[in-house]
């Protein structure tokens, strides 16, 4: 951590994290127990293929941020539609705001003086949608391509189980991280490609059930499965231009300090917002 701060977090934009580590001599325990589990929650890359460079923003950022309030860690209470996009629809109604759900729009095209949502006129737009839907409304923008999954494998307990923390890693054969959710349920969180990915759904979770050791009967097992939960945070990746004409382009993918993440999604949105006030 002390060199990379004394480079002012700044790393060559082709090295990958296997490669920093290399070269910093982290090759035992520590390598990996902390910083591989680490860069792959982050970046939900594994080491031998995630950036260098943006592994060290994020612990510019957390780990090594003057500020100790920026590594606190932070489970929320109610599902995260409860906490950001429920609050936000319901200020933009109760301002005038028409919210068109379930719709899908189909075509963007720049005009002089504004910019068509599926032929409708608009002074600005802000296109917040995965890359790869992105890359079908507006073909010039220079978005990611490669992607990585997360599984969430829920195993049902009896509701007195309790892990002594409310998040921790897993060392076992397949297993990442692990989230007590209460009343004997826990998530089990899988990022990345990996080896997990060749079993099925219950070979899974008979696996993450021997790992975790629980002194008690496996009551039910569920498991959701994203192909594309991120962009692969490789070194040299493709980022678009944020702002195109009167079309704004907002994401995890179009903040590029950062891997596929709520904070990077967050700035660039305000981004797109402030841009269009400004004009």
């Amino acid at each position: 951590m002390e060199c990379v701060k004394r480079r002012g977090f700044r790393l060559p934009g082709d090295m990958t994290v296997a490669e920093w580590l290399d070269g910093a001599g982290q090759t035992g325990a520590l390598r990996r127990r902390l910083w591989e589990p680490l860069c792959l929650a982050a970046l939900n890359t594994p080491a031998e293929r995630a950036s260098a460079q943006l592994f060290a923003n994020v612990l510019r950022d957390s780990l090594g941020s003057p500020r100790r309030e920026d590594t606190d860690l932070l489970l929320p209470r109610v599902p995260l539609g409860q906490l950001l996009p429920e609050p936000a629809g319901d200020w933009l109604t109760t301002h005038g705001a028409c919210i068109r759900l379930r719709h899908r729009v189909r075509t963007l095209a720049r005009q002089t003086d504004s910019i068509q949502v599926d032929d409708q006129p608009f002074d600005a737009a802000v296109l917040a949608v995965a890359p790869q839907h992105a890359a079908t409304l507006w073909p010039e923008a220079a978005v990611p391509n490669g992607f990585e999954p997360i599984a969430t494998v829920y195993l049902q307990y009896p509701p007195d189980i309790k892990l002594p923390f409310p998040l921790q890693s897993l060392s076992g054969r397949l297993g990442q991280w692990v989230v007590d959710r209460g009343d004997g349920l826990l998530a089990c969180v899988l990022s990345g490609h990996g080896d997990w990915e060749t079993y099925d759904d219950a070979a899974l979770a008979h696996v993450l059930d021997a790992e975790l050791r629980i002194s008690a009967p496996l009551l039910g097992a569920s498991t959701i499965r994203e192909k594309r939960a991120t962009f692969a945070a490789t070194p040299d990746l493709r980022r678009p231009d944020p702002q195109n004409g009167r079309l704004h382009i907002a994401g995890d993918y179009a903040w590029s300090d950062y891997p596929a993440t709520l904070e990077g999604a967050i700035r660039s949105g305000l981004r797109a917002a402030h841009a269009i006030l400004g004009n």
